[in-house]
């Protein structure tokens, strides 16, 4: 079984002492030569069971990997979030007001998340809708790489696992 389903189907059959057996991918020769599809990949895998090619038993996905697993899943999102959150930041900078551009050149990319998170709209610019909308803009992107900076440091990823995981502040390159 595959995937997350899978995995929760083998773990609910583990947990009620059916045996379940771990089936490495079909060969690949006769997935060319027959076409792929589930219930052919079915039978093959009832097959490699049944003859005792398959003799793995299953993961019960209940121990440190699985925990690790999790906490990679968590990472992974946080990181992604940020890099897109980096990127879109510095899209908007490029089309940005020339005068609000050059204020922020030569910043590095701490300095400039620190400094847009700080931005927010400002009354002197309510004649300019565009520097407006690109100030809070620029803000609220900056407070979600500062977000997902400090997503390690929350209560609830405290325990010695998170150590790995938890970022500082300004230690994130883009």
């Amino acid at each position: 079984m595959t995937g997350s389903y899978g995995a929760a189907l083998s773990r609910y059959l583990l947990a009620q002492h059916v045996e379940v057996s771990d089936v490495n991918r079909p060969d690949r020769t006769a997935r060319r030569r027959e076409g792929k599809s589930d219930p052919l990949d079915a039978q093959a895998a009832a097959r490699a069971v049944l003859s005792g090619r398959a003799q793995a038993r299953a993961k019960s996905g209940d121990g440190p990997v699985q925990i690790a697993r999790m906490f990679k899943l968590a990472k992974d999102s946080a990181v992604t979030t940020r890099t897109q959150a980096v990127n879109q930041l510095k899209a908007v900078l490029v089309t940005a007001d020339p005068v609000l551009r050059e204020d922020l050149a030569g910043l590095n990319n701490p300095a400039l998340v620190r400094t847009c998170a700080r931005l927010g709209g400002r009354d002197d610019d309510a004649g300019d809708a565009v520097v407006q909308a690109t100030r809070i803009t620029l803000c609220l992107l900056a407070r979600r790489i500062e977000l997902t900076a400090i997503h390690g440091n929350d209560r609830c990823c405290s325990s010695p696992h998170w150590i790995w995981f938890s970022t500082a502040r300004d230690d994130w390159h883009a």
